[in-house]
């Protein structure tokens, strides 16, 4: 069941289970409906099954770089140019 807490002089957040058993947090709400209100609708996404972490698609540049580079389709010559650093 998500929750939220004080987390500055003006501000709350929500705070969230995740999957793993984890917390997720979302924040900069201003006041504390605002986040019992997010809080309820991701409780209500949770039992419909329709919630999506929004912290569960966050990639690392250098973590994509590596797929991506697996995924083109160019010449040696120019995949060894974007390998280059400060190549542009």
């Amino acid at each position: 069941m998500a929750f939220v807490e004080k987390s500055g002089k003006d501000s709350w957040r929500v705070r969230y289970w995740r999957d793993d058993g984890t917390h997720g947090s979302l924040s900069g709400f201003r006041t504390k409906k605002e986040a019992q209100d997010k809080a309820a609708e991701i409780d209500a996404d949770k039992r419909r099954g329709t919630f999506l972490d929004p912290e569960a698609g966050k990639l690392l540049l250098a973590e994509w770089i590596v797929t991506w580079f697996d995924a083109i389709d160019v010449a040696p010559a120019t995949l060894a140019q974007y390998r280059t650093p400060g190549a542009a």
